[in-house]
């Protein structure tokens, strides 16, 4: 959008704010589409160390409530149940 304005020399806030609602509104279906398809998924698997494994698989391996890399750990992390508690 930027690089439109300064190329054509005129911007448009009527377009912007259109362009705005289509985004956000594309992002929520493409969300709920995906959110969807995992719930499938963990039903089709079953076996619940198939269904942790991929529900961590999108964290980045840190589980649900672990701490961003560079931030403090909590004292007590028993995310999983093969995983010692620290």
């Amino acid at each position: 959008m930027a690089i439109a304005a300064a190329v054509s020399g005129g911007f448009s806030a009527r377009e912007a704010g259109l362009d705005l609602v289509l985004s956000a509104v594309v992002a929520v279906a493409v969300g709920l589409a995906l959110g969807w398809g995992a719930n499938k998924l963990m039903d089709f698997l079953g076996d619940a160390t198939l269904q942790i494994g991929l529900s961590r698989s999108g964290s980045g391996g840190r589980g649900p409530g672990a701490a961003a890399p560079g931030r403090a750990q909590p004292a007590v992390s028993c995310a999983a149940p093969w995983a010692p508690c620290s």
